[in-house]
C-alpha cells in the first residue's frame, strides 16, 4: 500500500459523481505548493477521490490536509494516479 498524507488548496468546487456499482463520491484536485529539492518554487496538482459524502460542500480555495493511498489504474496504455482519501480535515480560508 501507498500511503500518502497531502496540504493543499482545491483548485475547483467539488464534484459528486456515481460510480459502476451507484455508490456516491466526491472528485476534486488539490494544490500542493512547496519548494523542490533546490529550494525552487514547486506546484503539483493531485487528483482525489473520496466516498466520504459529508465532505461534499468543498469549495475552490479550501484548505485541506488529507490521508489516503494512491491507486493506479490504466486506461487504452495510459496510466493514471488519483489518492483515494481516507482522513480531510479543513483549514481555514485564505483571505484574499
Amino acid at each position: 500500500m501507498l500511503t500518502v498524507t497531502l496540504s493543499g488548496i482545491l483548485e475547483d468546487d467539488c464534484v459528486i459523481k456515481t460510480d459502476k456499482n451507484d455508490h456516491k463520491y466526491i472528485r476534486f484536485r488539490v494544490v500542493c505548493d512547496e519548494p523542490d529539492f533546490k529550494g525552487k518554487p514547486s506546484v503539483t496538482i493531485v487528483r482525489c477521490y473520496c466516498y466520504n459524502m459529508k465532505y461534499a460542500d468543498l469549495k475552490k480555495d479550501d484548505i485541506v490536509f488529507l490521508s489516503g493511498s494512491f491507486k493506479f489504474t490504466q486506461f487504452g496504455g495510459k496510466i493514471e494516479a488519483d489518492v483515494y482519501v481516507k482522513d480531510i480535515a479543513l483549514g481555514n480560508k485564505l483571505e484574499k
